[in-house]
């Protein structure tokens, strides 16, 4: 049996292509994720197995599948993918994932910086705290930093280009949910399992509390 990813015309309401893909990987349940390319001609899929798989959507041509990453790791799935909104790029939030530290395993989230053209993961994992919740992502208007927001208390925010932190913000005992930047990429705003929302200017680290 198969699985389906259906593409609909938003204005006609008539779905256009069918993507497939074996029964046995439910799209919707825990740690999947889908997400569409600004220029609206890729779609991305990232599943519990964490293979992701990336479709020309007028289409439905399957462009390119990337098993686990990296396979040693054994990450448990992909719970959000974002494309840039200039270049090549798609980031990729994982949770579960197994790392070491002094020679000990532990379990954390990450975020890694894949070239879907070239095939190939740019830079090193991005590893986000102790907890193996995945974090949050959202790159700037411009394309030029990636916003992580961790269920560990932190805000950080990554270089695209030369993959390297730019700053961090922390909020201890904290657990945040979405992180957004603003229009003109000079703010974050970001929200807590405790329904708090706060505002930060990102170069400064400053925050505060929005009401």
């Amino acid at each position: 049996m198969m699985s389906f990813v259906n593409v609909v015309d938003a204005k006609t309401g008539v779905f256009k292509n069918l993507m497939r893909m074996p029964r046995d990987e439910v799209l919707f349940g825990p740690g999947t994720s889908l997400a569409y390319s600004l220029d609206g001609r890729l779609l991305a899929w990232g599943g519990r197995d964490s293979a992701l798989r990336i479709w020309e959507a007028s289409k439905g041509e399957l462009l390119g599948y990337f098993p686990c990453i990296p396979e040693d790791k054994a990450p448990e799935g992909i719970t959000q993918l974002q494309f840039s909104p200039r270049g090549t790029l798609l980031a990729v939030a994982r949770e579960g994932t197994i790392f070491r530290e002094s020679g000990k395993p532990m379990r954390g989230a990450e975020v890694v910086l894949l070239d879907y053209h070239g095939d190939a993961i740019i830079g090193r994992f991005i590893t986000v705290g102790r907890d193996e919740r995945s974090p949050s992502i959202c790159f700037s208007p411009d394309g030029r930093f990636l916003a992580i927001a961790g269920s560990e208390g932190t805000i950080k925010v990554a270089d695209v280009e030369n993959r390297t932190l730019k700053k961090t913000m922390a909020s201890y005992g904290t657990s945040f949910t979405f992180i957004a930047w603003n229009g003109r990429g000079t703010h974050l705003v970001s929200g807590d399992r405790d329904g708090n929302v706060t505002l930060w200017e990102w170069q400064s680290g400053e925050g505060k509390a929005l009401p």
